[in-house]
């Protein structure tokens, strides 16, 4: 503001000011507006990234941190946690009500540091089997996020396997071939075709 003042103060004396003094003040000006101009730009491109982190929040996320606020003492524990839900059931193509309940079921409470009597450790009750220290998740299963991630990839892969093989089982069932010797070769013989055809 002090700035915009003294250019503006600047520029009313500028014909009584030498021609040198008087193309600095002009080029200043010119900076000026041009870095209002760009802090208007990034204010807007901020109000629109506002808007939409608003809209994905009562859209997808709010939904998700009422339901864990029925359990959760934490409000707090509960937003990042229905966050962390949305984001990494996006990540893995999951369904952010599904990776939710899976959390509900594992650890309604949300105690980050909780370890069931199997060994299971944080949010989503991660087995430390399934740790290792280049998983882009991290290491730190009492993080929530962090369990939140490791529970998500998990159940993608839990979830891909259990797929496939209903999607064998269903082609197998469709040539008829339920219980006849040798006749998975079908269902076979259709996903090489599938993944060929890709």
């Amino acid at each position: 503001m002090k700035c915009a003042m003294v250019v503006l103060l600047a520029l009313c004396a500028a014909p009584f000011l030498p021609r040198t003094t008087r193309t600095r003040i002009e080029h200043a000006v010119y900076d000026v507006r041009a870095e209002l101009a760009a802090m208007e730009r990034q204010a807007a491109t901020l109000s629109e990234s506002m808007d939409r982190d608003l809209t994905r929040y009562v859209r997808d996320v709010e939904p998700i941190e009422r339901a864990l606020l029925r359990r959760a003492r934490d409000p707090w524990l509960a937003r990042q946690a229905a966050w962390a839900v949305v984001l990494e059931a996006e990540t893995r193509e999951l369904s952010p009500a599904l990776v939710a309940a899976v959390l509900q079921v594992e650890n309604p409470w949300l105690v980050p540091d909780t370890t069931s009597y199997a060994g299971a450790v944080g949010w989503m009750q991660i087995m430390p089997m399934h740790v290792y220290d280049s998983h882009p998740c991290g290491t730190d299963l009492t993080d929530g996020p962090t369990s939140v991630c490791y529970g998500s990839a998990i159940l993608r892969d839990y979830l891909g396997r259990a797929l496939d093989r209903a999607i064998r089982e269903g082609l197998n069932a469709y040539n008829g071939c339920v219980r006849t010797p040798g006749c998975s070769t079908y269902a076979t013989k259709v996903v090489n075709l599938t993944e060929n055809s890709e």
